[in-house]
């Protein structure tokens, strides 16, 4: 609800208007400032602290929309409710797309105004905190694209600005949805290297004869189908950086080939013999233990060592939960601005919601559930019920979880739950991609499609 004497500026030319709001607000416990005109409603908007108006949009002189794009030059996050009495869809979306917070049209009832006024400033409140998170924050809380004000990412924020001059290669440790990419991204617009190309690869997308012709190259007739010369990404990416995604699933076979071409600063393609230099900077990523996979003779440890002369370990979100309101007002703000909507608040039990729960999908989980809620929501905030987010089967079913189910219901759940979050994960690391996905997993690609459709997915 809205806080106790909240200031309201009411503009309207037609007096029984102007007194009829008053009546409702004030009865209400609002103040209510008024003005029969636009041009008398600008001053007090720059001399008084008020907390919202309510404009009527066509007025003798100076609309109602033309008073909106001033008062925001002065006061860029005072919410305006904007009143029509055309009820058109034109004057709403263009109050709208000018920053209106919402429009009435009239005639319209006591409980409709209330309810609009309520909302805008219970989102005037929510984005006042937002901002006192940020004034918090040393520095600006969105870096290169990545958000984040906890003191770990500060930390990775100036790690990778210590290590962006330096050409070594750099191994970026975290779960799946963490942002590795993102990071990896950042050191190379932070480096010298800049203004050449930066180059990423999933290297567990391609089969090993795929992966050494997409990064080594290959000449004309070198196997069939090769129908021309093709530079391979390492020479594609001389000068700058190539980021190579999930390292720990790379073939053990493959490896001993990436590790001389590191070594050597040279790389053969295929159907050659003679070597070309390169000076390709080596970023890569991976969300499996190396040193276990070194242990147990699935990765080469002298290929490690290469790769990990500086090492990034990116923190979980559950590990920065500090960091979910700026991530939900990031994320709607980019969602809202793609499906051309008003960008719209989430509620506070949502955010509590946010707070409670774990993101075993990290960031990545977060935006999925925030792109689906601005794409199916069309009010003028996202609550409870716009939100998904499946437990896992360690939260609570209930209040004696799943042990007060019989055993063949909590099999099932637990048995549904695994296959919801291995499917997800899977398709997530082959970008959608059925055939590679079966191929990873000894799934069919008809195993597949039946969890998908069964769960939703």
């Amino acid at each position: 609800m809205a806080q106790p004497k909240a200031k309201i500026l009411v503009v309207d030319d037609a007096p029984d208007m102007i007194e009829g709001l008053k009546h409702i607000l004030t009865k209400n416990s609002f103040s209510v400032l008024t003005a029969n005109r636009a041009e008398k409603a600008l001053p007090i908007i720059e001399s008084t602290e008020i907390d919202m108006v309510i404009s009527d949009v066509q007025m003798p002189g100076m609309s109602g929309i033309e008073l909106m794009d001033k008062a925001h030059e002065i006061k860029p996050d005072l919410p305006f409710l904007m009143i029509t009495g055309f009820a058109s869809v034109q004057s709403a979306v263009q109050a709208m797309k000018k920053g209106a917070y919402h429009y009435v049209s009239k005639p319209f009832n006591n409980d409709e105004i209330l309810l609009s006024v309520n909302r805008a400033l219970e989102a005037k409140l929510m984005q006042k905190e937002l901002e006192e998170l940020r004034r918090k924050v040393r520095g600006d809380s969105q870096w290169l694209g990545i958000i984040g004000h906890s003191e770990k990412m500060r930390g990775i924020f100036e790690l990778v600005q210590r290590i962006s001059n330096s050409s070594a290669s750099v191994l970026i440790q975290g779960e799946s949805g963490t942002g590795k990419e993102l990071i990896a991204h950042a050191i190379h617009r932070c480096s010298p290297r800049n203004d050449k190309r930066f180059i990423a690869i999933n290297t567990t997308a391609l089969p090993e004869t795929l992966l050494e012709s997409e990064l080594f190259g290959y000449y004309k007739g070198a196997f069939t189908g090769a129908d021309a010369d093709k530079n391979g990404l390492f020479v594609e990416a001389s000068g700058g950086t190539l980021f190579l995604d999930e390292i720990g699933s790379m073939p053990l076979s493959f490896q001993g080939k990436l590790l001389r071409v590191i070594q050597e600063g040279e790389v053969v393609p295929l159907g050659g013999s003679e070597p070309i230099k390169i000076d390709t900077r080596i970023i890569s990523a991976t969300n499996s233990d190396l040193n276990a996979a070194v242990n147990d003779n699935r990765f080469r440890k002298d290929l490690l060592y290469r790769l990990n002369v500086v090492e990034i370990d990116l923190p979980t979100l559950r590990e920065r939960m500090e960091d979910v309101p700026l991530l939900t007002s990031h994320f709607i703000k980019k969602y809202c601005r793609q499906n051309d909507v008003p960008t719209r608040p989430v509620t506070p039990p949502v955010l509590k919601m946010f707070q409670n729960h774990n993101w075993p999908g990290n960031v990545r989980e977060l935006e999925n559930v925030i792109h689906r809620a601005v794409a199916i929501d069309h009010d003028e905030k996202i609550d409870v019920d716009d939100i998904r987010i499946k437990k896992l089967p360690s939260e609570p079913a209930g209040e004696d979880g799943i042990y007060s189910m019989p055993y063949k219901d909590a099999k099932q759940k637990l048995l549904d739950d695994f296959q919801e979050k291995y499917v997800s994960e899977l398709l997530d690391r082959h970008n959608g991609n059925i055939q590679r996905a079966a191929n990873a997993s000894e799934l069919t690609r008809a195993a597949i499609y039946r969890i998908k459709k069964r769960l939703d997915i």
